[in-house]
């Protein structure tokens, strides 16, 4: 597994270097040492290039099957221990658990696939579920890539066309927030879902509060922040 931990390091370390990419840090930075959930929104294919330096510990990310899939990289990403969701990802909800309560910590995507125009959109309950399950906080995150920094490519995948976003110039700024943990009364369970509603404002509130830094936008002219 550490083999491919390594070489998959490589490939991500020597692409941010190829394109000379930058990766900017703020918020409730450095974390809290310990098993946790990071909670990020997906603007482009690279985001999880830029996590990787900058957490002490390697983090296991929740991915779409469809990478496990690609040639080699599959092979790779199923070696060094990252988590496939397929299905309805009981297994992968099982093996991410498993994953925080031995300490480790665990990166997922609430919306579920990439959203490269910043669009505020409802996520799934994974996130939540597995810190209640697990008993371990949520630090969400807000990431954001000027627009003109990101490149739409496309490529084809078992005769299927795949879009992808990447980052090919330019800094990506990651914006932590603090320590979240998520308490759903037993009576009242339902509740998940408005759970799942909190912590996908409080991303995009992360990632408005840095795109109004970069711009000097006014409030107004930003990401709304829905409230579902």
């Amino acid at each position: 597994m550490q083999i491919c931990e390594e070489l998959i390091k490589l490939y991500t370390n020597g692409y941010l270097r190829l394109f000379s990419l930058k990766c900017s840090v703020s918020g409730a930075y450095p974390l809290p040492k310990g098993p946790k959930i990071i909670a990020a929104n997906h603007p482009n294919a690279t985001d999880s290039f830029h996590l990787v330096p900058v957490l002490e510990e390697t983090p296991r990310f929740l991915m779409r099957s469809k990478l496990f899939s690609k040639p080699l990289i599959g092979w790779l990403l199923n070696k060094a221990g990252q988590i496939q969701v397929a299905n309805k990802g009981k297994r992968s909800f099982e093996q991410a658990c498993a994953l925080l309560r031995s300490g480790q910590t665990i990166v997922i995507y609430p919306e579920g696939r990439l959203n490269p125009g910043y669009e505020v959109m409802k996520g799934k309950s994974g996130a939540i579920r597995m810190a209640l399950a697990a008993n371990v906080p949520i630090i969400p995150l807000g990431i954001y890539i000027p627009p003109e920094h990101v490149k739409d490519l496309r490529s084809h995948l078992n005769g299927h066309l795949s879009k992808g976003c990447w980052q090919v110039s330019g800094t990506c700024h990651l914006r932590f927030g603090t320590p979240w943990m998520p308490e759903l009364p037993e009576e009242r369970p339902a509740e998940i879902h408005h759970l799942s509603k909190i912590l996908m404002n409080r991303i995009y509130t992360l990632v408005n509060e840095t795109k109004k830094e970069l711009t000097c936008e006014s409030p107004t002219s930003l990401n709304p922040i829905p409230q579902w």
